[in-house]
């Protein structure tokens, strides 16, 4: 098996405020295969890259995302809150992000974020005709826990690449696992690495589909993750990611 790719989980986020295009180009500057992202839809039913639902952790304003426009939200400084070296930092919008992934020749991992299912549904349509109007549907893979957002998508959108997060609230059941992908005609799925074992994922991967987990940034936990022999590795510290990678693959 090739080694695991390397995500940055919202950017090089030790490194650089999380989710801005600064985190992006920091992770691609160290090294990361991939690039893993949230968009939530806005007051005037645009696209912010954003992840949480309220503005007041990683921004200078308060409220739902959902409660102001994609212009109001741009205003915002997304940076001093990491660091005032920062504060110019702006939070992106999807066209700026795929602009940047074609520069740096980087595919993404769009997250679908909502406080809905019916929320999922319209952020999730808009994400692919984004990406569809842009010429970039077959480029880049959308993600959701939403499975009812997906098959949505795989309806409208047949050329669309779905990545399905599996459930992090119980155990893994692979055989679920394995019928969801088939209905969204999945090519992988999105797990939390320290919920799984090295065979659930051989047997993932055996079925034809991707492993990608998710792992914090401690070493031991990222060490369990390279463990398991999956495609990809996502946490925010990139440089952390390339280090246990770099000891995984040489033992």
């Amino acid at each position: 098996m090739s080694v695991p790719r390397v995500c940055a989980h919202r950017g090089a986020t030790d490194e650089r405020p999380e989710q801005t295009m600064l985190a992006y180009s920091r992770a691609v500057e160290l090294g990361a295969d991939t690039v893993e992202l949230d968009v939530r839809l806005t007051a005037d039913q645009q696209l912010a890259v954003f992840h949480d639902a309220t503005l007041e952790r990683t921004t200078n304003g308060s409220g739902r995302v959902g409660a102001m426009s994609l212009a109001e939200v741009r205003k915002l400084d997304a940076g001093s809150w990491f660091d005032a070296r920062f504060f110019a930092s702006t939070v992106p919008t999807v066209p700026q992000v795929l602009e940047f992934a074609e520069s740096a020749s980087i595919d993404l991992c769009i997250e679908v974020k909502a406080e809905s299912p019916q929320e999922a549904l319209e952020t999730a349509g808009v994400l692919a005709e984004t990406l569809s109007s842009h010429g970039a549907l077959g480029e880049h893979l959308i993600s959701s826990f939403d499975m009812g957002a997906l098959s949505a998508v795989r309806s409208n959108f047949p050329n669309a690449r779905l990545l399905p997060w599996m459930p992090e609230d119980r155990p893994p059941d692979v055989a679920e696992h394995l019928e969801v992908s088939r209905l969204l005609q999945a090519e992988g799925v999105f797990h939390t690495a320290s919920l799984l074992t090295a065979a659930h994922v051989r047997e993932m991967q055996d079925a034809g589909l991707a492993v990608w987990v998710w792992s914090s940034d401690d070493p031991g936990e990222l060490a369990h993750a390279y463990s398991l022999k999956p495609d990809v590795v996502s946490a925010g510290s990139v440089a952390s990611n390339l280090a246990v990678r770099s000891k995984a693959s040489a033992t």
